[in-house]
């Protein structure tokens, strides 16, 4: 997968946006629950990280009528797609000052393309130290997720 970053701009990774209402007072309230002064960015990223994908349930996984998209009713709702999981997992970190971004798999569906495609949404997270590709769409109920600094493997075969 080649990563193209949209802007080279990091504070364009740090703006609030109706999908990404960090300002919200449930992300506020979230924020101040997962993180203390002492935690550098690294470790707000893997509680943020953990947090989305163990605590938000995927909507498909859980057959929900509702798919909220917006990160405060996802979190308000506790469950979303990857695309509203990435929604969440951007205004918690964007929150704390972490310039976070998102991006896009096309997968194939059941492995060939007779059967067409999806698209996956997950985060770009940017660190002083490297660049992590994380995934919080998926439960670990459901599919293996991985996170690290260095990792850039995902929920699905790249």
């Amino acid at each position: 997968m080649n990563l193209i970053a949209e802007s080279i701009e990091l504070g364009d990774y740090l703006n609030e946006l109706p999908v990404v209402d960090f300002s919200h007072e449930s992300i506020k309230q979230k924020t101040t629950m997962l993180f203390s002064d002492e935690q550098d960015d690294v470790e707000k990223v893997r509680i943020a990280y953990e947090y989305v994908r163990d605590e938000i349930s995927q909507s498909l996984d859980i057959e929900s009528q509702y798919v909220p998209c917006k990160a405060s009713d996802v979190l308000i709702y506790g469950e979303g797609v990857c695309f509203a999981k990435a929604n969440l997992l951007a205004a918690i970190l964007r929150s704390q000052t972490i310039p976070t971004g998102f991006c896009y798999q096309r997968l194939l569906i059941h492995g060939n393309n007779q059967n067409g495609y999806a698209l996956h949404a997950l985060n770009a997270v940017f660190y002083s130290i490297s660049k992590s590709l994380d995934s919080p769409g998926c439960s670990r109920e459901s599919e293996r997720c991985y996170w690290g600094v260095f990792n850039r493997r995902g929920n699905f075969t790249i």
